[in-house]
């Protein structure tokens, strides 16, 4: 695996683990989109 590779996968989890504290209430929106475009860019 290149280093693209883990960093794609890395992203990937980031973003379901950010999208789970969304889900339970943890987040709200507004941090939810912040930290979401964080991880994007």
């Amino acid at each position: 695996m290149n280093k693209h590779s883990v960093e794609r996968v890395l992203e990937s989890h980031a973003l379901e683990i950010l999208k789970e504290r969304y889900a339970r209430g943890e987040i709200n929106e507004e941090e939810y989109k912040r930290r979401k475009k964080m991880l994007l860019t």
